[in-house]
């Protein structure tokens, strides 16, 4: 009877045990995830954050000179006595001018020995820079003749730059000067005597009364008077 009632008791509990699993497993609530307010702890990167230094050294910023470049000035020779055609040109005629070099002729003489105890080709007004082109080698003689005028007192060197008017080419006694043979040329302002042309309106146009070599400063006395016929 023991056993009987232990076998019955055995039975019983497995039958319960059975038929109550899915009943459990029906009855459990499904887990429902929701949505957190909680703000995000992520850290983010400050703004102000230590910049890397760069593994380069600085470049050196270049900045432009503000000095002016100096032009250098070239040596010509100047008449500062007014040479007549055909005289030999004493030492005491010419002196050396440094002058700039767009005020130089395409001929300029440099050289003292160029010009002294040479003879003028054609007349060469005060402070004319001599070009080789008007002078002629002194086949004889000796000695130096007066010459019959004189030059402003010789002016210092000085900076500011005006114009006179200059010979393209040569120019004949008896022509009329058209603008093709004559230019304006800088020349400093110290330097043009009072008896030069420093504009082209004075001589385009007006007659030659003698030889107006290439290069040569063009001055009053070169011209034919207004009224001549």
């Amino acid at each position: 009877m023991r056993w009987l009632l232990l076998i019955c008791l055995l039975a019983t509990a497995c039958t319960v045990d059975q038929d109550a699993t899915p009943v459990l497993l029906q009855e459990l609530p499904t887990r429902v995830v929701l949505p957190s307010n909680t703000p995000s702890i992520t850290p983010r990167p400050s703004r102000t954050a230590t910049k890397t230094a760069s593994p380069f050294p600085p470049t050196a910023t270049l900045t432009p000179s503000i000095t002016p470049t100096t032009i250098p000035l070239v040596e010509v020779i100047i008449a500062v006595e007014p040479i007549p055609q055909g005289y030999a040109i004493p030492p005491s005629a010419v002196r050396i001018f440094s002058l700039p070099p767009e005020s130089v002729p395409l001929d300029a003489a440099v050289d003292l020995d160029e010009v002294i105890n040479h003879v003028a080709r054609v007349p060469i007004g005060c402070f004319d820079p001599i070009s080789i082109g008007t002078l002629a080698p002194r086949e004889a003689g000796s000695g130096y003749l007066d010459l019959p005028g004189n030059c402003p007192p010789v002016p210092e060197e000085g900076s500011e730059m005006g114009h006179i008017v200059v010979a393209v080419n040569w120019i004949q006694p008896g022509q009329v000067i058209s603008p093709s043979m004559v230019m304006l040329r800088d020349y400093p302002h110290n330097l043009i005597p009072p008896d030069a042309i420093t504009r082209l309106s004075d001589v385009i146009g007006r007659q030659v009364g003698m030889n107006i070599l290439r290069e040569q400063p063009i001055h009053s006395y070169h011209l034919m008077p207004d009224d001549a016929p």
